[in-house]
């Protein structure tokens, strides 16, 4: 997994996880945002590493959502 998708994959967990604080939740959240407004060759790359089997279900789900937004 690239830089990228590791970061954006952290950010997802940071977001689903209600244990985070929401200072942590809300700039999870806006990464995942600026992702998804950015590059769009960075965001499809990013999203196809995370719908790879080796990432757990929560991530998957997201990165095939990451993809729809193309």
């Amino acid at each position: 997994m690239d830089e990228t998708a590791g970061n954006v994959a952290r950010a997802i967990a940071t977001a689903l996880d209600w244990s985070s604080t929401p200072d942590a939740r809300k700039a999870a959240v806006s990464y995942l945002e600026s992702i998804k407004n950015g590059d769009i060759r960075v965001l499809a790359n990013t999203s196809l590493h995370l719908v790879r089997k080796n990432c757990s279900s929560e991530i998957r789900l997201h990165g095939f959502k990451m993809l729809q937004v193309m």
